[in-house]
């Protein structure tokens, strides 16, 4: 049976990723997923939000075009998209996305590269739920008109990026990531299972004993 993940761009392009058929690659996505985790991914990428409310989902598409013409250009593995408590001047609250590549097997960091560059060309944050504060925006208007400046500017929107693995980089590769703005986060298999255990335990129906 064909997949669905065979059926991309990215497929067609030669960037098949053999990862996603991997069980550990899949528990790795749903871990990073659960709430707690998520929120510690928004604080690895955002260290200034504190207490940022969150919304994960795994396998997001990632689609470009419109109606007979739209294609298929991949698959999120976690995408975390979040909204914080700090307005900047013009009265918006602080939002964005966190999207994290989940690698179970060795995968050379270019072919990495390759996929996360085509993925930001058509990935963007949600719209923040929460209204602007009118006052603020007011004020900064008014600020623009008189040529004021405003020191306390704060980019409302940011789009992170993640590669997370279950094998180690050498400093090299790691440094190569960073220079394309994406984050390293190494992922620990005992407490992955450790994790994994405990969800068993929470899902096992509890049986009367006779």
């Amino acid at each position: 049976m064909t997949h669905s993940h065979d059926r991309t761009l990215l497929a067609s392009m030669g960037f098949a990723d053999p990862d996603k058929r991997e069980p550990l690659h899949d528990l790795a996505c749903e871990y990073l997923a659960e709430p707690e985790q998520a929120r510690r991914l928004v604080r690895f990428t955002e260290p200034e939000e504190v207490d940022p409310v969150i919304e994960s989902s795994l396998e997001s598409l990632v689609q470009k075009g419109e109606g007979q013409y739209r294609t298929t250009i991949g698959f999120l593995d976690v995408r975390v998209d979040w909204e914080g408590k700090t307005r900047n001047w013009e009265g918006s609250v602080r939002n964005g996305a966190v999207i994290v590549e989940v690698k179970a097997g060795h995968v050379p960091v270019a072919t990495v590269l390759r996929q996360i560059g085509l993925y930001r060309e058509y990935v963007v944050p949600k719209p923040p739920k929460t209204p602007i504060d009118i006052g603020t925006r007011l004020r900064a208007i008014e600020a623009n008109r008189l040529g004021t400046p405003n020191p306390g500017y704060v980019p409302t929107t940011r789009l992170s990026w993640i590669l997370a693995t279950l094998h180690d980089l050498v400093a090299g590769e790691v440094e190569t990531l960073q220079r394309s703005g994406i984050h390293y986060l190494p992922l620990d298999r005992n407490e992955l299972n450790k994790w994994y255990e405990e969800r068993l335990k929470r899902l096992t129906p509890k049986t009367k004993e006779f």
